[in-house]
């Protein structure tokens, strides 16, 4: 794909070729010579420059120091190169991918955007609840935008086990969220909570008057050829768009792909490529608990001089794209682990996937 890029590219530069910016996009990515919709095609780590010595010894380490993992996929160039399961796991068994939920969340998003069922990013979250609102309630709350719950930023106050706790099993978990207090003014603190991606998900239902996902089904999950799927729901039936969705791995990897492509999917665009874009850059400086910046329900980071960014959730669920290298990186585990190893997932990638790469 890279040499038709670049030969496309030399074109356009030389006058010879003109499209528009949109334009470009697709038609970079009409050159791939499959889409893994129905599947992935495999390929050797050396057929896509990369060393599969290298990658063996990332299966041995999960074997002997990483006892949570259970599997490991690697994707490069469009073609799977290495698929590794642990701890009698199988390919397609459902993983439940914790809060990398989110991620699919604001796929969804981005899909409501484009196709004009949302306006902006800027819309106020109380545009969608009025009935949550009343004279008595604190005005900054009317600030609170999409693009603050996108972002962890909506200045909610939080503790991840009570207020979850409470608000998940409440009755209408949509109220409970909004009651929460305010602790800082709307956009200017990161706060990472699962109020912002659920109220989300109660507003995909809102604007598309069906469940977030059987929206997904129709915009995101089919397009993608994605079929095995779980998804909980609170008691008024929005999907718990901060955790709890499960799918097989090579499923979780179609969504680095999809963003990889700029949101095109088999000459489609899916979602637009600015809100691609905007949702991979920096939002603001994030924190805990992956400690790095923040997108829009993506994390960002460097691995070996290489951006990425990530998709995350508790126990070791990762879907990381590195996109100059054309990379994809899915990890899901037992969520059973002790705090001192959250970080030994990324320092995978850092240690044996990413130096496998030979050449680009």
């Amino acid at each position: 794909m890279m040499r038709i890029f670049i030969l496309v590219f030399v074109l356009i530069a030389a006058g010879l070729v003109f499209v528009s910016p949109s334009t470009f996009t697709i038609l970079v990515h009409r050159s791939q010579d499959y889409w893994p919709t129905h599947g992935w095609r495999e390929a050797s780590p050396e057929d896509q420059g990369m060393d599969s010595v290298r990658l063996s010894q990332a299966d041995s380490h999960i074997k002997t120091q990483l006892p949570n993992i259970q599997s490991l996929l690697v994707i490069r160039h469009g073609y799977l190169v290495f698929e590794r399961y642990y701890r009698g796991i199988r390919s397609d068994d459902l993983q439940l991918i914790q809060s990398a939920t989110k991620a699919f969340v604001s796929a969804l998003v981005g899909i409501a955007l484009k196709k004009g069922l949302l306006n902006s990013l800027d819309q106020p979250l109380a545009e969608f609840f009025p009935e949550y609102f009343s004279s008595n309630s604190d005005p900054k709350k009317e600030k609170v935008t999409l693009r603050h719950l996108l972002s962890m930023t909506t200045g909610f106050e939080w503790d991840s086990v009570f207020a979850a706790d409470r608000c998940f099993n409440n009755p209408d978990t949509i109220e409970c969220l909004i009651r929460q207090p305010l602790s800082d003014t709307p956009g200017t603190k990161f706060n990472y909570n699962s109020a912002g991606p659920h109220l989300l998900s109660g507003i995909l239902t809102k604007v598309t008057h069906k469940s977030a996902l059987e929206f997904a089904d129709s915009t995101l999950f089919g397009p993608l050829g994605i079929a095995q799927r779980a998804w909980p729901a609170d008691p008024q039936g929005n999907n718990n768009g901060s955790f709890g969705m499960a799918l097989i791995p090579r499923d979780m990897a179609k969504l680095g792909y999809l963003y990889l492509m700029k949101g095109v999917w088999d000459g489609k665009q899916l979602i637009g490529a600015d809100y691609v874009q905007q949702s991979t850059s920096l939002q603001n400086t994030g924190g805990f608990p992956e400690d790095t910046s923040y997108g829009f329900l993506w994390w960002l980071s460097s691995e070996s001089g290489h951006a990425a960014y990530f998709a995350a959730g508790y126990g070791g669920q990762y879907i990381y794209v590195i996109p100059d290298l054309e990379m994809i990186v899915v990890i899901t585990s037992n969520s059973n682990i002790a705090p001192s190893q959250l970080r030994d997932h990324r320092q995978l990638i850092r240690d044996f996937v990413v130096p496998a790469v030979k050449e680009k």
